[in-house]
């Protein structure tokens, strides 16, 4: 699971106020995030949400084992919840479900989304910073970091996603 994890429940954020899935839509390419063993030794990652029908949403997620050099795509659907930030994604492998909170986007340049899941006693979170773009600048970099510490989600576990040399075959 997660490497960001904690007896409990899943932490209480804010979700980001008029949020509009379809601005959202299309590629996004992971700049940063939690360290979780489902994506050790990944690079490259990008994720591509489509909307398809009645409030459900298709994420494709892609990366490039970084020993091995295997392309990787795992796909899944969320459905969205009366909060239009939240999407209720289902985990067939694993039997259960997590809700994906959007914390934050401009739609153009960056968002923010935290995945948190409670199993037993046990939750764990996933960060994930995003870009349209493989980098971000400097001053969206510190908007995001201002954000989740007003929110008191740690940024200590976040980790930069290596996307230098990216050949991924499958866009």
């Amino acid at each position: 699971m997660a490497q960001l994890s904690h007896y409990g429940p899943c932490p209480i954020v804010e979700p980001m106020k008029n949020f509009n899935i379809n601005n959202f839509t299309g590629m996004w390419y992971e700049i940063k995030r939690y360290p979780s063993l489902f994506e050790k030794n990944q690079k490259c990652n990008y994720v591509n949400f489509t909307l398809i029908n009645n409030g459900e949403i298709l994420i494709d997620k892609f990366a490039i084992n970084y020993i091995s050099g295997k392309e990787i795509r795992i796909s899944s659907v969320a459905r969205l919840t009366s909060n239009p930030s939240v999407a209720q994604l289902s985990l067939p492998f694993l039997k259960s479900s997590a809700e994906i909170i959007t914390l934050d986007t401009d739609y153009k340049t960056y968002g923010v989304q935290m995945k948190c899941q409670t199993i037993g006693i046990m939750s764990y979170i996933f960060l994930f910073v995003l870009s349209r773009n493989t980098k971000l600048d400097y001053q969206t970099d510190e908007h995001i970091i201002e954000l989740l510490d007003k929110q008191m989600i740690p940024t200590f576990p976040l980790r930069n996603v290596d996307q230098n040399n990216c050949q991924v075959t499958f866009k």
